[in-house]
């Protein structure tokens, strides 16, 4: 029978199972939820955007561009191998890719968005008076005009329109900036030609109205001899054994020179006077380079004179530079007569400026090796005084005459040689009055070759003009030429010489 009491249970039991069943399934639900996962707070939206095309042509039928913008005019073609040129500076090399950039961006022509057709009212977008006036000329004959206008409130372009209709369109940024700027912005900057002081031959450098001074390498023949040892020699404005650390240091500076910008490629009258080319000075260089190494010594690129069809003969070059007038940091320079003018950072060019012949020559008058010289004959007072060398390679068994007759100690013969060679130019200074004597004349006669003639004309109580065969306008202070003379007079006397 079944009671009261055992109904509740039953129903009591119901629940509590009901509830565990419930419980089961309420926990599996959470295990199908899956983890949750970190907000991507990226902003970035990837999209490719959709541009007009505008105008398009085959870039290689374009005969011409021509650009009439708000710093000037200018017309663009291309050679035959591809190379880009300004007309009327034909030779004036450019930047390669950004000159391409030009027919790159005729070629097909695309802007950002329509902004209005048909507009009546040009001027509201700077178009009634353009910034830019751009004709594309094809070698057929036609040709296409576009305009620029004003720079769009939100910057990425200007207004542009193809004037054979009146709708107004944003161009792209590229577009608009390769037009806008100054053409003299696709000119190269550097002006240099890369060569090495090994390869060194001739310098000119030529003051408007002044003397030339002209300095060269050594011959194969003059290398060897003493009176050269400084490598290289002045040929004008007289003939000077010269020396070659500013040779060096030009050849350093000007392998790799770069100008910092170009001033302007119109050499009116005005702009010549201007830039100092109505008075300039002109520096003309030669040297040898390499033409056998793929890779520069230079700049570690690529050589510009490797021939690979060659024999590794060396190449000569010309290097040649007027310079003009230096104003505040930039002094003015047209580079190998191309047709314009650039502005070149002042200290790489001082060297011109305060260029004078004593820079160029050798310091020391070293004339012949002691072993080489047969007979010294001194002149000084009106006598003269003759030292004749026997065995000048024997050493201490050399033996030295005066005037002939006397045998004078060749120890101390060795010091007053010591004396003369020592010498040095102590710089510039004017020529002696026309019809001057020497104080102190001093030939030597070589075992070989022709006599060298050294002279010291007096111009001044402390001064003494120096001249060789003829040649130089240096002076050495009087202590100097003293010396020789006390030394002589020491020598013959048989009294000691110290150095």
């Amino acid at each position: 029978m079944i009671t009261k009491k055992k109904i509740i249970l039953i129903l009591v039991s119901l629940l509590l199972l009901g509830g565990a069943i419930a419980g089961v399934l309420f926990i599996s639900e959470f295990e199908l939820i899956p983890d949750e996962e970190t907000p991507d707070t990226s902003l970035t939206i990837e999209y490719q955007r959709e541009t007009l095309q505008i105008y398009t042509c085959n870039a290689n039928d374009v005969d011409y561009i021509h650009v009439l913008n708000e710093t000037g005019e200018y017309t663009v073609s291309r050679k035959d191998d591809g190379t880009v040129y300004f007309h009327g500076h034909e030779e004036v090399p450019l930047l390669k890719y950004s000159s391409e950039g030009l027919f790159e961006s005729v070629n097909n022509i695309r802007c950002e968005a329509l902004i209005e057709t048909d507009c009546e009212e040009l001027i509201n977008y700077g178009l009634d008076k353009p910034k830019a006036i751009i004709t594309v000329k094809m070698k057929n004959g036609t040709e296409r005009v576009f305009h620029l206008g004003d720079a769009a409130p939100q910057g990425g372009g200007y207004y542009f329109r193809d004037t054979t209709n009146n709708d107004v369109y944003l161009s792209e940024t590229y577009f608009s900036e390769r037009f806008i700027r100054n053409h003299t912005q696709y000119y190269q900057t550097n002006i240099a030609k890369e060569f090495e002081y090994s390869g060194f031959q001739t310098l000119s450098i030529k003051p408007y109205g002044e003397e030339e001074i002209s300095v060269r390498t050594l011959t194969e023949e003059e290398n060897e001899d003493i009176r050269y040892m400084g490598g290289t020699i002045v040929e004008e404005p007289f003939f000077c054994a010269g020396t070659s650390e500013p040779i060096q240091k030009i050849a350093e500076i000007l392998a790799v020179l770069e100008a910092e910008y170009v001033e302007t490629d119109v050499l009116s009258e005005e702009n010549l006077t201007k830039y100092g080319f109505d008075n300039p000075t002109t520096v003309t260089l030669t040297a040898l380079v390499d033409t056998s190494s793929i890779l520069s010594n230079i700049t570690g690129l690529e050589n510009p004179y490797y021939d690979p069809n060659g024999n590794g003969e060396q190449k000569l070059i010309t290097i040649k530079y007027i310079v003009g007038t230096t104003i505040d940091i930039y002094t003015y320079v047209i580079f190998d007569d191309q047709s314009v003018i650039y502005a070149v950072d002042k200290s790489k060019l001082e060297w011109v400026e305060k260029n004078t012949v004593d820079v160029y020559c050798q310091g020391m008058i070293y004339l012949k090796y002691l072993n080489e010289i047969s007979r010294i004959n001194v002149e000084v007072d009106g006598q003269e005084h003759s030292f004749d060398i026997t065995d000048p390679d024997a050493g201490e068994a050399m033996v030295v005459m005066y005037n002939t007759y006397t045998k004078v100690d060749q120890a101390q013969f060795r010091n007053f040689y010591v004396s003369i060679i020592g010498v040095t130019h102590d710089g510039l200074a004017y020529e002696p009055e026309e019809g001057s004597t020497p104080y102190l004349k001093i030939t030597y006669v070589p075992i070989e070759g022709e006599n060298i003639v050294l002279e010291f004309y007096q111009i001044e109580p402390r001064k003494y003009v120096i001249k060789l065969d003829g040649e130089g306008r240096f002076f050495a202070y009087s202590s100097k030429i003293d010396k020789i003379v006390k030394d002589m007079h020491k020598l013959i006397n048989g009294e000691e010489i110290i150095n």
